[in-house]
């Protein structure tokens, strides 16, 4: 008996936010990439939190969020273009479920309100 052809992977990081249905449907693995990049965002914020949450801080974090970003689409050989638009737009909609999530439990609103002005500047 040959072995099942048809291979699935469930969301990487496993959001506990998301509907089982949504976490295991068929998507695009360009996905992933944005939740990397809205993470690399999320860590920088911490890191400028943990370091004293001054505008100093939060310069420093950002400088290395954008290193690390492109580092990171390097590494996926992106090239721009269409593609940057796409992860932009899944970006978008991370974000939003991070500003809600925040909203909603009086949480930070940090990553999200920067990363909605990064994207902003990107799509526009």
């Amino acid at each position: 008996m040959a072995p099942p052809r048809k291979l699935s992977v469930v969301e990487f990081d496993g959001d506990p936010l998301l509907p089982d249905l949504e976490r295991v449907a068929p998507q695009s693995p360009w996905r992933d990439v944005a939740r990397v990049l809205v993470s690399i965002a999320q860590v920088a914020a911490e890191a400028a939190h943990v370091a004293g949450g001054d505008e100093k801080a939060f310069e420093i974090a950002w400088l290395w969020e954008r290193e690390a970003r492109k580092a990171c689409l390097e590494g996926y050989g992106t090239s721009g273009g269409a593609l940057h638009a796409l992860l932009a737009m899944f970006e978008m909609e991370f974000t939003a479920r991070l500003l809600l999530d925040a909203l909603a439990t009086g949480g930070s609103t940090v990553v999200a309100s920067h990363t909605l002005q990064r994207l902003t500047r990107t799509i526009v």
